[in-house]
């Protein structure tokens, strides 16, 4: 696996660390499946597609859940304003993996220290 996202800090230029933390909660029991911050453990990543425009990570919670995160940056070769704009359309979708139903809450947050980071006139 080239990549995997729910074990991994994600830095900044320069070294600092982008506080992007990404948790899943399988019938009230809570995991990571992205950032590094200490906490819960770790769902499995099982596979990254990407193209061009699209990042599609797949996860297995806990042998329950199967779940699929999609990060879809709309760029087209001939439009120079939207290539150079850093964001991402984020899809995130949960099945069950086990014939069972579940309760399952997805939760995504950016830290306030991000913002620290830009430089103002």
């Amino acid at each position: 696996m080239p990549h995997t996202i729910s074990l991994t800090r994600t830095y900044l230029r320069r070294g600092n660390i982008l506080g992007w933390q990404g948790l899943v909660a399988v019938d009230g029991v809570a995991y990571t499946w992205m950032g590094g911050a200490p906490g819960p453990s770790h769902v499995k990543q099982l596979s990254l597609e990407y193209t061009s425009t699209k990042s599609i990570f797949t996860f297995d919670v806990a042998g329950k859940v199967l779940m699929t995160v999609t990060f879809l940056s709309p760029v087209y070769p001939d439009d120079m304003g939207r290539q150079s704009q850093q964001f991402s359309y984020i899809v995130a979708k949960a099945r069950s993996s086990d014939g069972s139903q579940h309760n399952v809450q997805i939760y995504m947050d950016v830290s306030g220290g991000t913002l620290a980071l830009l430089s103002l006139p």
